[in-house]
């Protein structure tokens, strides 16, 4: 035992000496010019080490280095392809000699990387490497080497990994600068700092990373902390309060300025490939989204999350409408349609969805998105097989509710869609001013649609959308109009009186408006249209082009009265007045047909008194006729009075 122990410490001591002769007696600086022509031949690029090349040897076996550049070849804007200022890297010796790896700090100082593309396309990645082919080694050599590779799998490890040790990581003024000249794009990345603390298997190691980023005029700053936990069997990785801090800058953004922040604790198993976010929180600016997300990857990749928000005011974040004189405007009209009439729609391609698994509930407080207020939002959303679902989205909106199923299938790339959709009690004319500046109707809303289409781009919804609705309004308004007053109108115009004074109000007011329609092509047929009022009922049908945003509606209004009460219209009982409404959904006209009224009412009174005389002759005549001739007395009149 005590001659193996003496063995041993002999050959510790033979291997420390050897390396301290290589460390007195070799200086690296002196095989500077071997190491660049060498480095020369392998990259095709000129290496410049600059600084000094350092040994150290105890407690650590180590290499530092002062300056290296590796210069571009001509024809690019930079000097240098790749430069650092300095870097040192050692590993410890005593733990090695017992089958440990413990490796000391390694530091990088001023590393820069330039990737560049310039303006005939040639980029300085180009011939990056040894120009001369590689000679294809003889087949028995190959079969030897890879006898020799699985011989070395076979063995044990000298070293085991669990027990790495790394003293730490310090990476600092690092600038990665990507530019094509052709395409005229730049992106920039520097990171300030980056630190790891000591690293061990199964303990904690506190990780910092400052960085900034620049792309085509938008600078990004972000700061990312954290404390990394690596199991010893490999099977886990945490990320424990995990966070990244985030502001974003530049003409690009909305209000020249966003800033983020994400706070959670990521866990990632190993082989089963899953990712999991727990205690995540996402603010952009007072937007807040908390909750869970997990995502797992396979052939499938799967999705949960479960997620609440609070209210959402996304107005600062959308594109700001800009003053201009009204040549301007009209200038930026023409601008507009032939950049339309030359972008040709895409489909979008939906083919990813055959390859997710997605099962996951959202909550939102409320959106305010321009004038358009919504209420809380909850939704469900799943998506297997191709088709993604919302089922249900409900919405607290205007007072009342929406209630949504919908769904979207890949369908071999036809991209087909489902929808039904149901509003309940939503005041309508305060939802419709918000949302299209339209202000002819008000009232509570029942509306329900089922439809169904094929085609994802804007002209192929409008065009493809078909289906089938109803909708009721009570206690409502129609704007635009005095149905009332035009009555009263109507009348004094009838009796040779002046017309009443004109009420400033134009508005009709109704207790129910009810109907259906039918959605083809771009065109909602509104095949029945019923309102009622005290004084007036209303119906019709009528067609609205969602294509080019007009209506165009022929309608019969007829006043009514209680019956056996003289009532303001009484005298109109009977008549019906043509209504028709047309142009812009934004700005309808309405007009009565007067000469039409007219003809009724005279029509009217001329069938009453034929009416009215043919009673009092057949009352005359048929007392003093028989059964016979009473008969052929009838059919006389019908052919008279008809």
């Amino acid at each position: 035992m005590k001659l193996l122990l003496k063995i041993f410490i002999s050959f510790i001591v033979l291997i420390l000496l050897a390396m301290l002769a290589l460390v007195m007696l070799v200086n690296p600086n002196d095989y500077k010019e071997q190491i660049q022509t060498q480095a020369k031949q392998s990259l095709n690029r000129e290496l410049l080490i600059n600084g000094d090349l350092s040994w150290t040897l105890f407690p650590q076996l180590g290499l530092s280095s002062g300056e290296i550049e590796v210069r571009n070849l001509d024809g690019f804007n930079r000097e240098n392809f790749l430069k650092i200022e300095s870097a040192s890297l050692g590993i410890k010796i005593l733990p090695l000699l017992k089958g440990q790896l413990k490796i000391a700090e390694l530091n990088l100082e001023g590393f820069r990387l330039n990737i560049i593309t310039n303006k005939y396309g040639q980029s300085n990645l180009d011939n990056l490497g040894p120009q001369n082919s590689i000679e294809e080694q003889p087949e028995s050599n190959t079969k030897q080497s890879t006898e020799v590779v699985t011989n070395n799998d076979n063995k044990e490890a000298f070293f085991d990994i669990s027990q790495l040790v790394l003293d730490g990581i310090n990476i600092n003024n690092t600038v990665l600068e990507i530019q094509d000249l052709k395409a005229n794009s730049y992106h920039k990345v520097i990171i300030n700092k980056m630190h790891l603390g000591q690293f061990e298997f199964s303990k904690d190691s506190d990780f910092v990373l400052i960085s900034e980023l620049l792309v085509n005029g938008t600078k990004a700053n972000i700061k990312l902390t954290s404390v990394i936990n690596v199991s010893a069997d490999l099977t886990q990785i945490n990320l424990n309060n995990l966070v990244l801090e985030s502001q974003f800058s530049g003409k690009d953004i909305p209000n020249g300025a966003v800033n983020s922040t994400l706070k959670t604790n990521v866990v990632y198993q190993v082989k089963s490939k899953k990712l999991t976010l727990e205690q995540f929180q996402f603010a952009v600016d007072d937007i807040t989204l908390n909750g869970k997300i997990s995502l797992q990857s396979g052939d499938i990749t799967k999705v949960r999350y479960s997620l609440v928000g609070n209210q959402w005011d996304l107005n600062p974040y959308l594109p700001k409408n800009s003053t201009t004189t009204d040549k301007n405007i009209k200038n930026d009209s023409k601008v507009t349609k032939k950049v339309e009439k030359n972008t040709a729609e895409v489909e979008p391609d939906l083919s990813f969805l055959q390859g997710l698994d997605v099962q996951g509930d959202l909550k939102i407080a409320g959106i305010l998105y321009e004038n358009i207020k919504i209420g809380t939002i909850t939704n469900n959303l799943i998506i297997k097989k191709g088709k993604a679902s919302l089922s249900p989205l409900n919405v607290q909106l205007y007072g009342g509710q929406l209630n949504l199923n919908a769904s979207v299938a890949d369908a071999k790339g036809k991209n087909r869609y489902y929808v039904n959709t149901q509003l309940k009690d939503v005041q309508l004319r305060p939802l419709l001013i918000d949302a299209a500046q339209i202000k002819f109707l008000s009232g509570h809303t029942a509306f329900s649609f089922k439809g169904k289409g094929q085609g994802l781009t804007q002209s192929k919804i409008k065009k493809g959308l078909s289906g089938q609705g109803s909708f009721t309004l009570l206690d409502g308004e129609l704007y635009g109009v005095n149905l009332h007053q035009d009555i009263r109108r109507l009348k004094a115009t009838l009796k040779g009186k002046k017309p009443p004074t004109e009420s400033d109000v134009k508005k009709t007011d109704f207790a129910s408006l009810a109907g259906s329609f039918s959605l083809h092509k771009g065109v909602v047929n509104n095949q029945k249209l019923l309102m009622l009022s005290s004084v007036l009922r209303l119906d019709g049908t009528g067609i609205i082009n969602i294509i080019s945003n007009t209506l165009d509606y022929k309608l019969s209004l007829a006043p009514l009265s209680k019956r056996g009460v003289e009532t303001e219209q009484f005298d109109l009982n009977g008549v019906v007045i043509p209504l028709h409404i047309q142009g812009s959904l934004n700005d309808p006209k309405f007009s009565l047909d007067t000469k039409g009224a007219f003809k009724a009412q005279a029509k009217a009174k001329i069938d009453a008194e034929k009416k009215r005389l043919q009673r009092k002759v057949e009352k005359k005549l048929k007392g003093r006729l028989d059964d016979k001739s009473k008969q052929l007395l009838d059919g006389i009149f019908k052919g008279l009075f008809r």
